[in-house]
């Protein structure tokens, strides 16, 4: 599986808004998925099968992300934006919206405060009633706010953690090795630079084990986000769990 996967690339498709900032971590999330769809930890795996409806539009066929996106990107826009309808042609398809007819014969600034009013009165009304949503995001798959402004800590756990995949049980310096092999693999295309709590000095018997604890916790994080994945979550909260608890 570790030869098949690839640390996402920048798509190149059309999108609109804010969801042309956030490609990349949705693609991140379409890896850690198939991370966790071939990982051997049962409880992963449980959750997994729980969910399958819920992944059920990302399809099951691996593709390059780049690939997949190009025909997935839709799942992550927003449902219901403000717009202008066409008054011979559209209709509303939120639920929970209204109709606002705005002449354009009087400034932008008393149109703007009559609208605002409205507006106003609409979610009074609407928070009186059952109706009220929990959420407000449209979009069907969201990830955890904030998620997009660490895509690069995001991109780094998932490149360590792939980078050890099919090595077998390595330790010490070798797995230092390893890791540090595939960052350099990607910094020679200008994709990423070995993260700083990676690096260490081999003549430093300490200094080595605190880089060596520093890539089991990456190794740990990648777990926990799969384990988060799993559940329909990402990334979510992937601090790993201290020991004895």
């Amino acid at each position: 599986m570790s030869d098949s996967l690839k640390c996402p690339k920048r798509p190149k498709v059309q999108l609109r808004g804010r969801l042309v900032e956030l490609e990349e971590a949705y693609l991140l999330w379409y890896e850690f998925l198939w991370l966790a769809r071939f990982s051997e930890d049962p409880k992963i795996l449980a959750v997994l099968k729980k969910r399958e409806k819920f992944y059920e539009p990302w399809g099951d066929e691996y593709f390059f992300p780049e690939e997949w996106w190009e025909s997935h990107s839709e799942l992550f826009e927003e449902i219901h934006v403000v717009r202008r309808l066409d008054p011979d042609q559209d209709k509303s398809r939120a639920p929970n919206a209204i109709i606002v007819e705005i002449p354009l014969t009087q400034s932008p600034t008393k149109l703007s405060r009559d609208v605002k009013e409205i507006i106003s009165a609409a979610w009074a009304e609407r928070a009186s009633t059952r109706t009220k949503q929990k959420k407000n995001s449209t979009a069907r798959y969201r990830m955890t706010a904030g998620s997009e402004v660490k895509r690069g800590k995001l991109a780094d756990i998932l490149n360590v953690y792939i980078s050890t995949l099919d090595k077998g049980k390595l330790r010490g310096e070798r797995l230092l090795k390893v890791i540090h092999a595939s960052f350099e693999t990607r910094a020679a295309r200008k994709v990423a630079k070995i993260p700083s709590t990676l690096l260490y000095n081999p003549d430093d018997i300490a200094d080595t084990e605190r880089a060596l604890k520093a890539a089991k916790r990456y190794i740990k994080k990648a777990e926990k986000i799969m384990l988060n994945v799993a559940n329909g979550e990402f990334p979510g909260d992937y601090q790993p769990i201290p020991s004895g608890k």
